[in-house]
């Protein structure tokens, strides 16, 4: 049921008035029309209104394609609406759609910032071959200050995968280290020699390019 093609971006009262329509006839929308209003409710800037639709086209049982849901994860990150930034991120990544590699660093960066640690965890655990290294140390730098206690040795484990190793005596002097304070100890965690990169930020409203 294509019924909002009709309208111009900026006739947001007629879009809404055809949305109460739907909700009063009890009609469900089709792909096409949830495609439009997200994308309708994005360019207006109306983030979250635009992830709610995205949530209920999700329960209807539709997939949101890769390029909608990498670019309202970036506004949902900006606006600090992290764990609804990781709920399209989810959407995406158990969907049968094909997904950027790039997304995998780009939430990393929104759940770091968002403290949601336990879960930035998981998406370094099952992706640390799409992470680059400078993502990992920022990952463990925070996880080390303000990460849950007892999941510090699964942590450390996934880490040391990716290439990186955090002891707790010091390294020779020909290491790069870096010292990161815990609650109780100072950890010393090793750069690998061929970082030499700042830490890329998300800066772009096209996530995966």
């Amino acid at each position: 049921m294509k019924v909002v093609e009709g309208y111009r971006t900026g006739d947001m009262e007629s879009v809404m008035h055809v949305m109460r329509k739907l909700d009063e006839l009890a009609i469900s929308p089709d792909y096409n029309t949830f495609h439009i209003l997200i994308k309708y409710f994005c360019k207006e800037k109306m983030y979250m209104l635009a992830y709610r639709t995205m949530v209920d086209m999700h329960r209807k049982g539709h997939q949101p394609e890769e390029e909608l849901c990498s670019s309202l994860i970036f506004h949902l990150g900006k606006m600090r609406a992290h764990s609804e930034a990781l709920s399209v991120y989810n959407m995406l990544r158990y969907s049968k759609r094909s997904m950027c590699k790039a997304l995998h660093e780009k939430i990393l960066h929104i759940l770091i910032s968002g403290k949601l640690l336990k879960d930035a965890y998981i998406v370094v655990k099952d992706n640390s071959e799409s992470i680059s290294h400078p993502a990992i140390r920022k990952f463990a730098y925070a996880f080390v200050r303000l990460g849950n206690i007892n999941l510090v040795n699964d942590v450390m484990k996934a880490i040391h995968a990716t290439g990186y190793t955090i002891d707790q005596a010091p390294r020779s002097r020909s290491a790069t280290t870096t010292p990161v304070r815990s609650r109780s100890v100072t950890t010393t965690l090793v750069r690998s020699r061929t970082v030499t990169n700042d830490l890329p930020g998300y800066d772009s409203g096209s996530i995966c390019t």
